[in-house]
């Protein structure tokens, strides 16, 4: 039993608005084990993802792209299947996986009104790495937004040869099960607000074990400019 997809079922708000994303526990609850590749897909359907507007399916039926409009804007989120396992990078992140990425991003007309997100598990936890450079190049015109989760810390990726251009890449650490013994690491979730003038988005890490939720700073929490650059966001 599953008392997460109980509730998925029975809440209409989180039924009607999560996208989740297919990786590791999906792929051994419906498929038998971890190595059960692109099995995870019928979470999709608990939600009745295929059925609503503006969602593009991959042809793994694990990937995919939704067009969330919000007022005057719209989030582009696209999700990619990079399961733990197999535990090699070529195996996990199909090919078709890079191109249904890379498809979806040439097919964005990013306007000023527009936030692009691109997740995925992974298995190190920084995939843009397992992208070509040429994909690489396109991610980081595009992509305000770059989520990976499989290391169960919050930790910023950034590359130097785009310094604090391109989307802010972060790990989402985890709630239940952060990696406290290696890294230090604070139980919690990511939260992200958007603003406006100029269009940006408030990202920070906020940690459970606190009683209330006071918005952190430095490596906790930064700015990103939709269409800029990312910077530290310091408490007041």
């Amino acid at each position: 039993p599953n008392t997460f997809l109980a509730f998925l079922e029975n809440d209409r708000w989180w039924h009607d608005n999560f996208y989740p994303n297919v990786a590791d526990g999906e792929n051994e609850y419906y498929g038998g084990t971890q190595d059960s590749w692109g099995m995870g897909k019928p979470i999709l359907d608990q939600v009745g993802l295929p059925e609503r507007t503006d969602v593009v399916l991959g042809e793994t039926g694990c990937d995919y792209y939704v067009g969330i409009r919000v007022g005057d804007y719209t989030v582009h989120l696209i999700q990619l299947h990079f399961p733990d396992h197999p535990r090699d990078d070529k195996l996990s992140f199909r090919e078709v996986s890079k191109r249904f990425l890379a498809d979806r991003l040439l097919e964005i007309e990013k306007g000023p009104n527009d936030i692009v997100i691109a997740a995925a598990h992974s298995i190190s936890g920084f995939w843009i790495n397992q992208l070509s450079r040429e994909d690489k190049d396109l991610l980081v015109e595009k992509c305000d937004l770059m989520l990976s989760a499989t290391t169960h810390h919050f930790e910023r990726k950034k590359l130097s040869e785009f310094g604090d251009h391109g989307p802010l890449m972060i790990n989402t650490g985890s709630v239940t099960y952060p990696d406290s013994d290696i890294t230090g690491s604070l139980p919690g979730y990511v939260q992200v607000h958007v603003l406006e003038d100029p269009l940006r988005l408030d990202v920070k890490y906020l940690n459970v074990d606190l009683d209330n939720r006071m918005a952190p700073g430095g490596e906790y929490a930064y700015t990103k400019f939709v269409g800029g650059t990312t910077r530290y966001t310091y408490p007041e």
